[in-house]
């Protein structure tokens, strides 16, 4: 199918799918998402430091702690959070010696 004919169909997908109608739901979750990322765009400076998921957020906090200490953990669910924070923090000790 060369260009000239691809123009058409695609031109003919996207009316079609800006006619469909979609559930509540999903139009709302889609709005959420936009503002979210309107509010994030709006609100961070050069400085915000952003983490691909909130593992990559705990390692760098667990990075951070200054020496001995005791570290807390709320809302234990299931462990995750908190067998995740005691196996980082072991390997760390372990590297320091």
């Amino acid at each position: 199918m060369n260009i000239i004919q691809r123009v058409p169909d695609r031109l003919v997908r996207i009316i079609k799918k800006s006619l469909e109608i979609r559930p509540i739901a999903e139009c709302q979750s889609a709005l959420a998402f936009d503002d979210s990322q309107k509010f994030i765009y709006e609100k961070s400076g050069l400085s915000t430091m952003t983490f691909s998921d909130h593992w990559g957020l705990r390692i760098y906090r667990l990075n951070e702690m200054l020496g001995d200490g005791e570290v807390l953990e709320f809302g234990v669910f299931k462990a995750k959070s908190i067998n995740f924070m005691a196996k980082e923090t072991l390997i760390k000790s372990q590297n320091q010696r």
